[in-house]
């Protein structure tokens, strides 16, 4: 990626994490047992999103799945985000208040809200908070992505010229104005989108938009046959692979946080829509939350950290190529095999400690 990402995350004090580090990649997921904190990691991000907007004095961007700025800690949070050397430190409290600052990542600041009175705790706007453009570039505009077939079936207003390309909400809504769009825009992507529809989904032979008003646009696919299905028959799977195809053609955020893509997807679709993640990726962090090692096995060992959490310590982050014993085990298994062969859905200790197969 040629722009600055979050390379680097710390959560202290937020939902059910104690204390974690995460050292991340353009293209990222996190697995590990439900309830462990992986949609924590998201939604501080997101979270961290909208306190830029408010550090930068601009109101909350207009942008799909964003959260209102609050610690849900009783004493307060505290994040620190690197990119492209230089960090944010942000300390929020339950009340939506909030200090920053920026500083060479190599260097400790000293703690904000602690030392400060009331009145600076109460500080909601530009001044010495003011993010470093290396985190603006890498965290203003964070989107979530969790589809929703309804949303995807739903007629949509059009995208008028000079409007931002990209789908309403984080479910999805406005799928048929975006594949117009990118008709107008870039008519040999549409023809691509519609070529790799016909490799992958035999019988189709493309995508079939059409206007139920003048200002709406609704989507189907056509069949070999001619016959059309429109979007109320199509199989939520076509639906999900259709939004996620489309996603390298959209107007790029800085950050894209995805929940479950294999959700919906025959596991012989799930190679092709993490492709499409990766293309996206080269523009736009994508960080993913995933149960299926089928995903796992299509990304590289520094790309997956596994999310754990046992009691009192909270929430613990260990990439899986720092796992004991990993290199022997990868010479054996593909990479999401080795995640599920030593897995036991409580706190992966077999994995994370080196431990034998359960």
């Amino acid at each position: 990626m040629d722009r600055p990402y979050v390379e680097r995350l710390r959560i202290q004090g937020y939902g059910c994490v104690h204390d974690a580090t995460l050292a991340l990649t353009p293209l990222h997921a996190f697995i590990g047992p439900n309830d462990s904190g992986k949609s924590t990691v998201l939604r501080a991000l997101r979270t961290l999103s909208s306190v830029l907007d408010r550090a930068l004095g601009a109101e909350v961007l207009d942008a799909p799945g964003r959260d209102a700025p609050a610690s849900t800690a009783p004493g307060g949070s505290l994040f620190e985000v690197s990119a492209a050397g230089t960090t944010w430190r942000v300390e929020l409290d339950a009340a939506g208040r909030y200090r920053a600052m920026s500083f060479p990542g190599e260097l400790e600041p000293p703690s904000l809200l602690d030392d400060a009175d009331e009145d600076d705790a109460a500080q909601r706007g530009p001044g010495p908070g003011r993010p470093a453009p290396e985190i603006v570039q890498a965290l203003r505009g964070a989107q979530a992505l969790r589809l929703d077939p309804d949303a995807l079936r739903a007629p949509h207003p059009l995208i008028p010229d000079g409007h931002p390309l990209r789908f309403a909400d984080e479910r999805g809504t406005g799928l048929p104005a975006v594949y117009d769009a990118v008709i107008s825009r870039d008519l040999s992507a549409y023809i691509a989108l519609n070529e790799e529809l016909t490799r992958l989904f035999p019988g189709v032979k493309g995508v079939h938009l059409v206007n139920p008003s003048p200002a709406t646009k609704a989507i189907g696919v056509k069949l070999e046959g001619g016959a059309v299905v429109p979007a109320a028959q199509m199989s939520e799977g076509l639906l999900y692979y259709l939004a996620f195809a489309v996603l390298p053609h959209l107007d790029p955020a800085p950050l894209l946080l995805v929940e479950d893509p294999e959700r919906g997807l025959h596991p012989a679709r799930i190679a092709e829509v993490i492709r499409a993640l990766r293309i996206a990726s080269e523009r736009t962090q994508v960080l993913l939350v995933t149960h299926s090692p089928l995903v796992v096995n299509e990304l590289q060992p520094e790309e997956v950290t596994v999310v754990t959490r046992a009691g009192e310590q909270g929430t613990r982050a260990t990439r899986i190529v720092d796992t004991p014993g990993f290199e022997d085990r990868a010479r054996v298994y593909a990479l999401g095999e080795l995640w599920l062969s030593y897995a036991n859905g409580v706190d992966e200790a077999p994995l994370l400690a080196g431990g034998p197969r359960p």
